[in-house]
């Protein structure tokens, strides 16, 4: 009994880290698409204006 209670809880402690870690994770890879997207959209800019 005692150990099942103590295994589910480290499985949900880690559950909740995986999801943190996703959120996280997520988050980073939306501010580094709009950095791209913004350092695209320059470039061509600067090979419109020649």
């Amino acid at each position: 009994m005692l150990y099942s209670l103590v295994f589910a809880l480290i499985y949900f402690a880690v559950l909740g880290i995986i999801i943190i870690f996703d959120m996280k994770n997520r988050k980073i890879k939306k501010n580094l698409h709009k950095i791209i997207q913004r350092y695209e959209d320059e470039v061509k800019e600067k090979i419109k204006l020649g």
